[in-house]
């Protein structure tokens, strides 16, 4: 069966949407991140005006007069769902746009599911679309199409998003993973949740700050006591993640491939 345990023997390291030295949710992104030894890759999935799913870490963009993306993380933005799957695609970036670097911000969810499935990764998927049935649906049609049910894993930092998955796709058929509040310690209310939902891993959201691992240890134990895995969302050193290791985590986002 598709269940976690299928992933026990692997420490899941995760290569972030962004790696520091390459661009972000491209197809370039992914190969480079399996090439340097990451067993697990992550890309995020948004849905265009016209229904079609699209790899992209947020959920829009913001132009400058010549049409071009001039911020890719800001409250100012046309958004992905307002754009058809061929403008979206069209898009490139202003000169000079800091690290992020001038190429198509966007990719095609099956490449994504192809790269993990070719190379031997386990494909880390993160629902945050608002249309969240739709997109969760039609994620995991393209997952079965690619036989990567039990090599993928569905993120999402919402419950309600879990909630969803969980309505048409039981533990038998996909993992999942929730990502705790940004800076706050896991709890054992959210354990238990992922106990419910079954076939669950859980994240700390630390960043860096072992005070939020600290804080979380009640809720570590807790999560082994009931067979869910924890994860941490760390953008940290080496040092760290030895840290998080000794703490009892069994995987965490990363930006650099310093392991």
């Amino acid at each position: 069966l598709p269940r976690w345990s299928r992933f026990q023997s692997e420490f899941l390291r995760i290569a972030y949407s962004a790696i520091w030295v390459d661009k972000i949710n491209t197809a370039t992104h992914w190969l480079f991140a399996s090439d340097m030894g990451f067993n697990v890759l992550k890309g995020d999935v948004e849905i265009t005006s016209d229904g079609e799913l699209i790899m992209c870490h947020d959920p829009g963009f913001t132009f400058d007069e010549n049409g071009r993306i001039i911020a890719y993380n800001s409250s100012n933005k046309t958004l992905i769902v307002d754009m058809t799957y061929a403008e979206c695609r069209s898009k490139v970036y202003a000169e000079n746009p800091s690290r992020y670097g001038q190429y198509c911000p966007v990719a095609d969810v099956d490449d994504f599911i192809k790269i993990c499935k070719d190379k031997g990764k386990i494909c880390f998927l993160t629902i945050r679309a608002t249309n969240t049935a739709s997109v969760v649906e039609k994620a995991i049609e393209k997952i079965k199409y690619y036989g990567m049910e039990s090599r993928t894993i569905l993120n999402a930092v919402q419950a309600s998003i879990i909630d969803v998955i969980r309505e048409n796709h039981d533990a038998d058929e996909i993992a999942v993973n929730f990502v705790a509040p940004e800076g706050q310690a896991i709890t054992t209310a959210q354990v238990d949740n992922c106990v419910a939902w079954g076939n669950a891993f859980i994240s700390i959201w630390a960043d860096g700050v072992t005070t939020v691992i600290d804080n979380s240890e009640t809720a570590i134990a807790y999560a082994k006591q009931k067979d869910v895995p924890v994860l941490a969302a760390v953008n940290g050193e080496i040092s760290f993640w030895n840290y998080l290791i000794k703490k009892g985590v069994m995987g965490y986002q990363i930006t650099k491939p310093n392991f």
